[in-house]
């Protein structure tokens, strides 16, 4: 991640979980149960779990993953480890899931330089920073890396809408974005914007599919403007 775009998360980490949520409507809280669910889906009590979340942010999604296998008692069972490159964005996400007394590891770490061993993980999340990251393909090859092989991958972001109803919701949304630019960051959040309408979700599948990852599917979650990906390492 551009040291740009890290300054520019250290400028609104303080209020960026409460303008992520008011900015989706909180939709952006039903977006997250899937990738959850999706994540969940399919585990075995009786095994064991590595999970690396990258670009982990204030950690919502680790937390909900770990939150989620707690409540259906496998909380031995999934070993979650979150990376990101901002450190304001972590503590934010430390601090979250110590109130909730869920152990998930932390640390600073580049989406595009992952360090961990090659073959370490069973499963490899990631939502809402794919439009961050300077090289997609690199971060594909990366993520590749240290999955084991029938490792499950699960990512989700918003990308640029396209059917009439998606369109509606983004313009809507765009524009309550404008308005609170002026109470939080304008040039944060006008990137933000710029960013959904430049991400086309079919060039990552392209991208996983040279990669050599399989059983590649995207489902649009409603109101179509985000996409949930799932797929298996080779």
């Amino acid at each position: 991640m551009s040291e740009k775009i890290n300054e520019m998360f250290s400028r609104i980490y303080k209020k960026y979980d409460f303008m992520d949520h008011i900015l989706s409507c909180n939709i952006d809280i039903f977006w997250r149960k899937k990738a959850v669910k999706e994540t969940i889906k399919g585990l075995k009590s009786y095994k064991s779990y590595k999970l690396l979340d990258v670009a982990s942010g204030t950690g919502d999604l680790a937390i909900e993953i770990k939150h989620a296998s707690v409540k259906k008692k496998q909380d031995k069972s999934i070993d979650i480890y979150a990376i990101d490159s901002n450190n304001d964005m972590l503590n934010i996400a430390i601090h979250k899931a110590k109130k909730m007394n869920l152990p998930i590891h932390f640390t600073v770490g580049d989406a595009l330089a992952i360090d961990f061993p090659s073959d370490s993980f069973d499963i490899l999340t990631s939502s809402f920073a794919l439009r961050d990251f300077d090289d997609l393909e690199k971060f594909v090859q990366e993520a590749k890396r240290v999955l084991k092989k029938g490792a499950k991958i699960i990512l989700m972001d918003m990308s640029n809408p396209r059917g009439k109803f998606s369109k509606s919701f983004f313009n809507l949304y765009a524009k309550i974005m404008i308005l609170e630019d002026s109470l939080v960051d304008k040039d944060a959040y006008s990137f933000l914007i710029s960013s959904i309408h430049s991400f086309d979700e079919q060039r990552l599948v392209k991208i996983m599919k040279n990669q050599g990852f399989k059983n590649i599917k995207v489902v649009k979650l409603c109101p179509y403007v985000t996409f949930l990906l799932t797929a298996e390492k080779n």
